[in-house]
């Protein structure tokens, strides 16, 4: 179990969310978990790792975590192209 803290870069509120995943989530679970806990449309989120935008493959291949800690943290941004 890893944990990413995804930090709200959509709105004005400045929160940050603890989503837990496993090595097998998709992108696509993450976003249906991030929904639930932001209400923010899957079409309308894009997320942002150490200056790369994440793409729709497995989470944890994209992400390098803290070995120790098991976490790591992205940030929540608008995706203005798929937002209609």
């Amino acid at each position: 179990m890893y944990q990413i803290f995804v930090k709200d870069r959509c709105t004005n509120n400045g929160k940050t969310y603890k989503i837990d995943v496993t090595s097998t989530t998709t992108m696509v679970e993450f976003k249906k978990k991030v929904f639930e806990k932001t209400n923010i449309p899957f079409k309308s989120q894009k997320f942002l790792y150490q200056t790369n935008y994440l793409n729709d493959d497995l989470i944890l291949d994209q992400i390098y975590f803290d070995k120790k800690l098991n976490w790591a943290c992205v940030d929540l941004m608008f995706n203005w192209r798929n937002s209609n």
